[in-house]
């Protein structure tokens, strides 16, 4: 019989093998969370928000203290709190402004937040608590039906993809891809190009993700994304990429934290950024090589033929996950883009092409 020591060292091995990266400061498991009271201000004034609420500082953020609350209620109404419980902030999400997030449409600036490289986002019903070396920066309490799910990939935002609804067990997902040919319009379109895990349920999502103007500068930046059910955009710090760099995109379990660990990574100039979420589990899941778009018009609005190669899934044995892709075109989306196909090679490549 193997002693607890070995099989702790074994658990430790595998999570290092699958991820690829250490494990972060906090466990997801079982976490004691005691908020302040909040003392609501009903007579603070509502305002309407420009940038992404974030303890982050940076363009087209609207900063708050680390360690703020954010209170999303069932009037549209956001409030944001000191984390000793006093309000500084009530914002009005109908009006406050809309942003691309990936997978899950448009989203008021209320609902998404950029967090540092390396955070841990812990999701535990209607509460996400984010830690940053084992430190609260943020914590978010939502409202609304726990079985809520999310929004994809049935509408608008995804133009083509390549899935499988299908995999009973999934530990590690890697692919690579080259960072495409720009968009040749000077139209404000965004572009997400990405591999994912989501699971049956709907639960949320976990995807590094290649950005084509998200942060209004018409360049390439990558981010680690992770979208749980209550429709909450959490990224990490966007590093830059260039035309024609290779990505690399991990998702890796980690069985004694029950966490993914989301990874963009840029094989160039080797700088990545990650996260680690849970609410997404290993086992039911759907994944997904994909390219969304928003505000995109015409062919000259998205990007060149993308390739997915070199991908590999793992199951908790480290063994490959037998599985086919399956391809999808949005219809509304070739009324309006020529030249889409997904060009299935193998269940290691696939190409979403265009028509650049």
């Amino acid at each position: 019989m193997k002693g607890k020591g070995t099989t702790s060292g074994c658990m430790l091995l595998i999570a290092v093998v699958l991820t690829g990266s250490i494990m972060p400061g906090v466990s997801a498991l079982s976490p004691q969370w005691v908020l302040p009271e909040l003392k609501i201000d009903e007579s603070s004034e509502l305002e309407i928000l420009n940038g992404e609420l974030s303890p982050a500082e940076g363009k087209n953020l609207y900063s708050i203290p680390v360690g703020a609350i954010i209170q999303h209620s069932s009037d549209g109404i956001t409030r944001v709190f000191t984390p000793e419980g006093t309000q500084i902030i009530s914002a009005i999400d109908a009006d406050s402004k809309k942003v691309p997030v990936p997978s899950a449409g448009l989203l008021p600036v209320t609902h998404v937040h950029r967090i540092p490289s390396g955070s841990d986002i812990i999701t535990q019903n209607n509460i996400t608590k984010v830690y940053k070396d084992e430190v609260c920066i943020l914590t978010v309490l939502g409202y609304g039906d726990t079985e809520k799910k999310l929004p994809y990939p049935s509408y608008e935002g995804w133009i083509e993809q390549a899935n499988n609804w299908s995999i009973d067990e999934i530990a590690q997902f890697i692919a690579y891809w080259d960072v495409p040919s720009s968009p040749s319009s000077q139209s404000d379109s965004v572009i997400f190009l990405f591999n994912a895990i989501e699971p049956s349920n709907g639960q949320g999502i976990v995807q590094p993700v290649l950005e084509w103007n998200r942060h209004a500068y018409r360049d390439w930046t990558g981010a680690a994304w992770f979208v749980p059910y209550q429709q909450e955009g959490y990224y990490s710090e966007p590093i830059d990429v260039d035309v024609g760099d290779t990505i690399k995109g991990t998702l890796g379990w980690n069985p004694g934290l029950s966490q993914w660990n989301i990874i963009f990574k840029n094989e160039d100039t080797g700088i990545s950024t990650m996260n680690w979420s849970g609410c997404v589990g290993y086992q039911n899941d759907a994944v997904f090589c994909a390219l969304e778009g928003y505000y995109v018009d015409g062919d000259s609005e998205v990007p060149g033929d993308t390739t997915f190669y070199d991908m590999r899934l793992k199951d908790l044995n480290l063994q490959n996950v037998e599985f086919n892709w399956e391809e999808d075109i949005d219809e509304v989306a070739e009324g309006y883009l020529s030249g889409l196909d997904v060009q299935i090679h193998s269940d290691s490549m696939v190409t979403l092409h265009t028509a650049n």
